[in-house]
């Protein structure tokens, strides 16, 4: 295919740069992977955050002319053979783009300009936090108390909800790919955000459906996304739809809550297996009982079929008011030791929440947040790459596993019913914040040593399949048409606009959900 790109690049928020600057910035000879101390596009490049096999995140910064200093992430890739942007960042665009205009956008990032040069494709968005796979690594049982897990799954349902209303599926939803905000941002650390949508694609209907479209015959193991949280669909080259990232939203809470059930297969060839032959009986020993009719749904809904949204979400809101748990509260994050915050790079000083005034409610972090999973054999293999004392973005594809049964273990601290057991709730509160920071700091260490001997074991990765999956031509033209059209917008404006919008949509989404007092409005769920 040909398609010869405009000598201009798409920027919503610089003006467009010309042939004379584009020459300054000395990019003609260098390759993604070599950015650090450049500047493009109006951005001076600091420093990688985290790498992969054909892109890299930098941290950049930019100055306007009346002096306000932004940061953001420039995520840049290689360009493909025939020297054009990259399928995904062409889909990343357009995404993002749409759900700007959709006004909708409280857990995703901003696009402040995208672009192409002779070796690579860049796009610039809003600055990031760690993802929720690199937090876990330093949680009690590599997993979250139920006031935070209750919470992050509304959430993760809530970005997917956005997503789907703009007409896309992710098809890659896992631990990694959704992070909280930026340090520097007070009520970012409260938002959980979705991104990377380099698979994400428009979903079909019955009038218009969208099947994938594959180079080749299947040869052996096959999928979209990530093997172990992708669909079982995934694997069987159909097509994929709304329904499917149900499947990966519940995956996202088994192993946030407990563990996936093909979580000690050893190669990917057994979780296909166990997947493909996983039924109601089999998830719903991974999830509380209260999440039954959750299962239950998502394993009935068709290909073209709307997830119920609103009756999931109010089953979640009805499990938050009985345990007397509100949006606001801290999250387990907020409470780690300074020192895994600095690791991690998360804000150190805590948040400050307002009080309950109704008499007999205490507050859901003191009742909860100092629980952990009873999990002695986990291994989470941490992808991050320490560098300086920060945590850098690696390999996001990593798989835990161990050896051993694929049976659950016995929760400590839970009844009968799968949920937090009240008479473990009163006594893991002796100890307070010195125990958390205790069990936090013990944890990190032997995570450590676990990882470590995992490694030496050689005990197999996660890695995305080569399934050749693709775009025919027409849709690639168009869209990369779309990434070079030219936006012409003031920088000062958008970026005061961005400023004034995003504490606000921060704030109006907490107290959004915290209006609510968690009733459901449907019981059918």
């Amino acid at each position: 295919m040909d398609i010869v790109p405009p000598e201009t690049t798409l920027s919503p928020i610089f003006p467009i740069p010309t042939d004379k600057s584009i020459v300054k910035e000395g990019t003609n000879d260098i390759t993604f992977n070599q950015l650090t101390g450049k500047k493009i596009h109006g951005f001076h490049i600091e420093k990688i955050l985290g790498e992969g096999g054909f892109g890299i995140v930098y941290k950049c910064h930019a100055t306007t002319k009346k002096g306000y200093v932004v940061n953001a992430a420039f995520k840049a890739e290689v360009n493909t053979s025939h020297n054009t942007p990259s399928v995904g960042l062409l889909f990343e665009c357009k995404v993002l783009q749409k759900l700007e205009e959709s006004k909708n956008n409280v857990n995703f990032v901003t696009l402040y300009g995208c672009g192409s040069r002779k070796n690579f494709t860049f796009m610039i968005m809003t600055l990031l936090g760690p993802n929720l796979y690199d937090i876990c690594c330093y949680l009690p049982g590599e997993k979250f108390e139920f006031s935070t897990w209750i919470r992050v799954s509304y959430q993760m349902l809530q970005a997917i909800k956005s997503l789907h209303n703009i007409g896309y599926i992710h098809n890659d939803l896992k631990p990694s790919n959704f992070t909280i905000g930026d340090k520097e941002d007070e009520s970012g650390c409260i938002i959980i955000y979705l991104i990377d949508f380099g698979l994400s694609r428009l979903y079909g209907t019955k009038e218009s459906p969208k099947p994938p479209i594959f180079k080749g015959e299947k040869k052996g193991l096959e999928y979209i996304g990530t093997i172990t949280h992708c669909s079982p669909n995934a694997h069987k080259r159909v097509e994929l739809g709304r329904r499917d990232d149900m499947f990966g939203w519940m995956f996202l809470m088994m192993d946030f809550y407990n563990e996936l059930p093909w979580r000690r297969c050893e190669t990917d060839e057994q979780i296909e297996d166990c997947k493909l032959n996983c039924i109601y009986e089999t998830y719903s020993k991974y999830l509380p009982k209260s999440c039954s009719s959750i299962i239950k749904h998502i394993l009935s809904l068709s290909i073209y079929e709307e997830p119920k949204y609103e009756q999931l979400f109010d089953k979640l809101k009805k499990i938050m008011k009985e345990y007397k748990i509100k949006m606001d509260d801290h999250y387990q994050w907020e409470l780690l030791p300074i020192e895994a915050k600095k690791i991690l790079n998360i804000r150190t000083e805590v948040r400050k929440i307002k009080k309950c005034k109704e008499k007999g409610v205490k507050s859901s972090v003191k009742n909860l947040s100092k629980k952990g999973r009873s999990d002695r054999n986990s291994i989470r293999k941490s992808h991050s790459k320490k560098k300086d004392g920060k945590v850098c973005l690696g390999n996001k594809n990593t798989k835990r596993s161990d050896k051993g049964s694929t049976l659950r273990k016995p929760l400590l601290g839970v009844n009968d019913k799968g949920l937090p057991d009240d008479k473990f709730i009163n006594s893991s509160n002796k100890g307070g914040t010195l125990a958390l920071s205790k069990l936090n700091t013990i944890n990190t260490v032997v995570n450590s040593v676990v990882n470590n001997i995992s490694n030496l074991m050689g005990y197999k990765g996660n890695k995305k399949a080569k399934t050749h999956l693709t775009i025919d031509n027409m849709q690639q033209k168009v869209l990369t048409e779309e990434f070079y059209r030219v936006e012409n917008q003031n920088i000062e404006d958008r970026i005061e606009k961005n400023v004034k919008t995003f504490e606000a949509k921060t704030k109006n989404a907490a107290e959004k959900m915290n209006t609510n007092d968690g009733s459901p409005q449907n019981n059918q769920c």
